[in-house]
Formats: C-alpha cells, sequence, structure tokens
C-alpha cells in the first residue's frame, strides 16, 4: 500500500529497510503493538500492514497519532467515512485552478468530512505538498501549478480504510 499523501520527509522509500531492522522477535509476539506517534503519510504503518509481510502489524494492534490535527482528521475519515469522503474530494476535483485553490485555501469548514477533504485536496494542489501554517494557524502554502493533479485513487483510499480497521 502506498500513502494517500504527499508527505515532506515521509518514508515511503525506506519502509523496507525501517522495517527490516524491527526484530522478529518483538513483532512474533501475539501482543507486539505497533506505535505511530508521527505518523505524516503513514508509509511505514502501511508497509506493515502487507499480511505477506514478516512484521505484519493487523490494525487492532497499530496506533497512529500526530500532532497536526488536520491529518488527524483525514485519517479518521478515511477510516470511518471513506466513502462521503470521496464524495467530498469529487466535488473540490471539479475545478483545481488556482482561483479554487486560493478560495479552499482561504475557507475552514467546521464539518469533520469537509475538512479532511480540504486537507487532502490542498496536500495534493499545493506546492511540494507541504502543510503550513502561520502563527494564526491559517494555511499559506502557494498554488502548486500542477497540470492535472490526482486528488485520490478510489482502491487506494479503500484499502488504507481496510488497513486503519481497528486501529
Amino acid at each position: 500500500m502506498q500513502p494517500f499523501l504527499r508527505w515532506a520527509g515521509g518514508k515511503r522509500k525506506l519502509a523496507a529497510l525501517i522495517s527490516g531492522c524491527i526484530p522478529m522477535q518483538i513483532t512474533s509476539q501475539t501482543g507486539f503493538h505497533f506505535y505511530e506517534p508521527f505518523v505524516g503519510g503513514g508509509a511505514l504503518m502501511l508497509h506493515l500492514g502487507e499480511p505477506e509481510h514478516l512484521n505484519f502489524v493487523p490494525g487492532p494492534r497499530l496506533h497512529i497519532n500526530d500532532m497536526n490535527p488536520d491529518l488527524v482528521l483525514a485519517y479518521l475519515a478515511v477510516q470511518n467515512q471513506v466513502e462521503d469522503l470521496m464524495e467530498h474530494l469529487d466535488e473540490l476535483g471539479q475545478d483545481l485552478s488556482k482561483d479554487a485553490y486560493l478560495r479552499i485555501r482561504a475557507e475552514v469548514p467546521n464539518d469533520k468530512i469537509e475538512r479532511a477533504a480540504r486537507f487532502i485536496y490542498l496536500n495534493k494542489t499545493s506546492f511540494n505538498g507541504l502543510w503550513r501554517v502561520n502563527s494564526k494557524g491559517l494555511y499559506n502554502v502557494p498554488w502548486g501549478q500542477l497540470r492535472s493533479p490526482t486528488l485520490y485513487v478510489r482502491d487506494t483510499l479503500v484499502s488504507i480504510s481496510q488497513r486503519l480497521y481497528g486501529a
């Protein structure tokens, strides 16, 4: 499984190497739990979610967290309301222009699913997928000028939703 977000400092290319450093005697224990305090894009926890992997960690033994409340909302939306989230992303994806980006960037929805969809939209359409806020807590990354960004891949989000079951 690949992360559904672009993430600065992500471990996508290092996930196999890192997971190989976890001693087998730890992961083979029936009570082994994996804690990811700074989940970011989630590359390592997704890598450990492959059932054929030697260090497989099932969802109920997975614990993820992050300081970014919008990122946490995005993971909760993928976990619990993936279909609703994709509907909102479809709506946002109808206009990927700079004007639409700036309008959506300026909005701060109260609804959790709308806020999660906004987070993913901004991640996929901003400059390098950065997440940065100013001293007032407002997102301030410029538009990414991407020709045709893909906001999500249905199969990926559904697979990650299943991965997060029980987490």
